[in-house]
């Protein structure tokens, strides 16, 4: 054992001297019994021996990076130690693992710093000499650090950045604050982003954008709603835009209110509602517009304008304000639809020959087939009397379905063969229940073949002619003419049934084949000569191989009509009060006044000849003219309406000028009532979803709504006016926080939340970004209107002169400041930054010029006046 141990060292050993101030030999302190002397081991291994307990000095060891920083701990002192009952029952100064054990040290022995036993009293204890975890918290005065270190006023000086941990439920990231699982089916995750992240789905988290979103996620039903960066899509981003949108992840946008922030100069909005578009004076859904003056339009398929003029059917019809309705040509085009699916089956009827004889069923079923590819007898036709039936006979096919069926509900067919080039036409009078149509099918055709209805095939729960016309190619024949009904299929307890009164199939390639033949289906011959015929049911002229025909001349034997295969050739005479002439067709009532006139080339107008007024004109060249010139049509597809109040140009720009007045009705779903356009509601907040009125528009539901109006204000405030209100009652019990107005202003040269000309009231005004100012003395940037708290810090000391008057006015807007300009910033020194700054030319409080020296934690409040004179002024100084 031992209290002090030497060893020497290197080839010629080391001197030491022992110095005490205190008696060696101690009775507490030494072994028992207390040798004579002190023992002293030179150059021997045997350091000490009370009796026959004996010590040894430990073995010399190679000096090396392990065995220098023992020594520097000196550890061999305690492992000595550990190893001795005596020692350790009387411990003398060591230094162990866990610290340093003794008695008093003076101020003089520990860096200028008095400790005593019981604590440390003054001076400095540098950090880097208290080792990591060696004061344990029974150490510390947790009150006192309380209340004179963690305390409001120190915490609101402090800049305080967090990337991890959590606020109020919120983790917190380098980015984003989020409460929520993002991406996991069945959660609403809420996030907080400072930027945007990724891409593809948003409900997902694929895609994190900028501004505040809520989603949600669940099977075929998942979107976003956010207060910032709006999408395009589902998985894609609207550029430039931000604003407040819901959206779901299949691109239905329920409504958005956006604004192009990245426009400068001029202004972009993009605002949805159901799909709505709309902006400060009109509101559009793809082509439908509703103007603020009272007009809506379908871009150029229909208008209704606000004098009472309008069009549909693309400007083929189209009436003025004075009710005159004008057809185009292409109206005119369309009736001939009609005339010509008479033609055609007038031609099959008159010149083809009938398939199938009985039609009507005096006989039988005419050859009509149940058609059921499924054969499972779940389709019936039967032959039955029916007094109401549009027919000669009264005979009608009922058919019946009463389970499943193919196709669909099944039917009847003749099965009529195809040929070479023939054309085969069926005419079918049927009654089927309304809601279902009656259906074609077939075998082949031929190749290259065609087929067509002539009529409507939908049912009407009436009698109604159904037509179907079939051309047929030149090779690779077949059946045609199968007939079903489509629809909910019959069954046994709601079978479907319908009727059929005609049927049977013309060949317009085939003739009769007969030279004169009279029989009970009609008269089939060649030339008749009579002086007179009277026809009670058809007059058949011509035929499939001969080009009959019917003249009619005047006393001069001057053929003036002419019927025959290529239809009527008429060269004077009326039809209808219409006036034949060689080259137009013309009415006149009375003779001397209005006039139609249609000529052969195609130009037809209505005039007055004895006034030379030109009321209206279809020209050849496509072009139109109405209402004496104050409706017009170009072919290029330009024109007016409204004497020129309405106009378009060829690409589709419309120009229109006037008033749309709407009392009642709905736009995609948005009441129009007396006044306003959708739900009702008052200045006060009543009311649900949107309203617009002249003087007040609402948006939102009962707790949650925004209001802008001539007034207001709730009730409760009195006398009082608002133009706006914004009112958020939502329980958010979840998410803690309501806002009543979220705004994200970026990427101008200065950027501002508000600006009011009048004073904001609030309970408490948050600010929550500090401006970090570094002096390098090539001079520096600060701007008071951005920021009014600013950390400084400088490489050196420097003197600061504040901003001029004029630097001032530029940061702020003005060409120069106002007379009545003020405004307060403070500055704090960094606490963990050497070095100092001193700020001239600030008025104190006596108002004479002074400087002030700010280093490590001081701060100045300083207010920036342009009266009486532009000058800063002293608020508070912290030193």
């Amino acid at each position: 054992m031992f209290a002090v141990f030497l060893r020497g060292g290197g080839d010629t050993g080391a001197v030491y001297h022992l110095y005490s101030d205190q008696p060696i030999e101690s009775s507490s302190y030494s072994p028992s019994p207390i040798p004579a002397a002190p023992q002293i081991a030179y150059g021997n291994d045997l350091i000490f021996q009370s009796g026959s307990t004996q010590a040894y000095a430990p073995a010399p060891r190679t000096l090396t990076a392990a065995v220098e920083e023992e020594i520097r701990r000196h550890r061999f002192i305690a492992l000595a130690q550990s190893t001795d009952s005596t020692l350790a029952a009387h411990p003398l100064t060591y230094i162990g693992s866990t610290g340093i054990y003794t008695g008093t040290l003076t101020a003089a022995q520990v860096n200028a710093v008095a400790i005593d036993a019981g604590s440390i009293k003054t001076g400095t204890l540098s950090a880097d000499r208290i080792a990591a975890g060696s004061i344990s918290a029974s150490k510390l005065d947790a009150v006192g650090i309380k209340s004179s270190i963690i305390n409001t006023d120190y915490i609101n000086g402090l800049s305080c950045t967090f990337t991890k941990g959590k606020i109020g439920g919120f983790s917190i990231g380098s980015d984003n604050m989020t409460i929520g699982n993002v991406g996991a089916v069945g959660a609403i995750p809420l996030q907080i982003r400072s930027a945007s992240t990724g891409s593809g789905y948003w409900y997902t988290g694929a895609y994190k954008p900028l501004g505040i979103c809520l989603t949600w996620y669940q099977s075929s039903n998942a979107g976003h709603i956010v207060l910032g960066q709006v999408a395009a899509s589902g998985n894609s981003v609207k550029t430039g835009f931000i604003g407040l949108q819901m959206m779901s992840w299949d691109n239905l946008e329920y409504f958005c209110l956006s604004v192009n922030y990245t426009k400068s100069g001029s202004k972009e909005v993009y605002n949805r509602i159901a799909g709505w578009a709309f902006d400060h004076n009109h509101i559009w859904k793809n082509n439908i517009s509703l103007g603020s003056d009272g007009s809506i339009a379908n871009s150029t398929k229909w208008s209704l304008n606000n004098d009472g003029s309008g069009h549909i059917a693309s400007g083929n019809i189209s009436w003025n304000a004075a009710g005159t309705v004008t057809f185009a040509a292409s109206v005119s085009a369309q009736w001939t639809t009609g005339i010509t699916t008479a033609q055609e089956l007038a031609s099959a009827m008159a010149f083809g020959k009938m398939l199938y004889r009985d039609p009507t069923f005096w006989n039988g079923n005419n050859g009509v087939v149940v058609y059921n590819n499924s054969q499972n007898g779940m389709v019936t036709v039967t032959r039955q009397q029916d007094a109401t039936a549009p027919n000669d006979s009264k005979y009608v096919l009922k058919i019946q379905t009463s389970g499943s069926a193919s196709p669909r509900n099944g039917g009847f067919y003749f099965g009529a063969k195809c040929g070479y080039r023939k054309v085969l036409v069926a005419r079918i009078i049927a009654k089927i229940p309304a809601g279902r149509n009656l259906c074609w099918a077939t075998n082949s055709v031929g190749t290259g073949g065609s087929h067509r209805w002539l009529t409507s095939n939908a049912g009407t729960g009436d009698w109604k002619e159904y037509v179907y016309k079939v051309v047929c190619g030149p090779a690779d024949f077949s059946s045609t003419h199968f007939f079903y009904v489509d629809g909910t299929q019959g069954t046994s307890d709601t079978p479907v049934i319908w009727y059929v009164a005609y049927a049977t199939v013309f060949d317009l390639t085939s003739t009769e084949k007969y030279t004169t033949t009279i029989d009970a289906n009609g008269i089939y011959t060649g030339t008749v000569r009579a002086n007179q015929i009277i026809v009670d049911s058809a007059l058949t002229v011509g035929g499939s191989s001969y080009n009959g025909s019917i003249s009619v001349k005047d006393a001069n034997n001057s053929v003036k009509v002419t019927l025959d295969r290529n239809g009527i050739t008429a060269v004077s005479g009326k039809i209808g009060g219409w006036i034949l002439g060689t080259s137009a067709l013309t009415a006149s009532a009375p003779a001397s006044g209005h006039r139609i006139v249609m000529g052969a080339s195609g130009y037809i107008y209505h005039d007055n000849p004895s006034t030379g007024v030109n009321y209206w004109a279809l020209n050849t060249d496509g072009s139109a003219t109405f209402g004496c010139g104050k409706i017009s049509f170009a072919n290029d597809g330009s024109g007016y309406l409204a004497n020129q109040n309405i106009k378009w140009d060829a690409s589709g720009n419309v120009t229109m000028t006037g008033t749309i007045n709407a009392n009642a009705g709905t736009i995609g779903g948005f009441v129009i009532g007396q006044g306003r356009i959708g739900s009702t509601a008052t200045g006060t907040g009543s009311g649900g979803g949107l309203a617009i009125y002249d003087d007040l528009f609402r948006v939102g539901d009962t707790i949650s709504y925004v209001l802008f109006g001539s007034n207001t204000i709730p009730a409760s405030a009195g006398g009082s006016c608002a133009t706006g209100r914004i009112v958020n009652n939502k329980v958010n019990s979840i998410f803690n926080n309501n806002y009543g107005l979220y705004i994200d202003v970026k990427n101008g040269n200065r950027n501002y939340g508000i600006w009011s000309n009048a004073s904001v009231i609030a309970p408490a005004c948050i600010g929550n970004k500090i401006k970090n100012v570094y002096f390098t003395g090539s001079g520096y940037t600060i701007d008071f209107s951005q920021f009014n708290i600013f950390f400084v810090y400088a490489n050196q000391k420097y003197s600061v002169t504040l901003p001029s008057a004029s630097s001032v006015a530029t940061m702020f807007g003005y060409s120069t400041l106002p007379s009545d300009f003020t405004c307060i910033f403070t500055l704090i020194y960094n606490y963990n930054w050497g070095n100092s700054l001193v700020f001239t030319n600030i008025r104190n409080h006596n108002g004479d010029l002074a400087s002030y020296t700010l280093a490590k934690g001081d701060s100045i409040t300083v207010l920036c006046a342009n009266y009486p004179s532009f000058h800063y002024q002293i608020l508070n100084h912290s030193y």
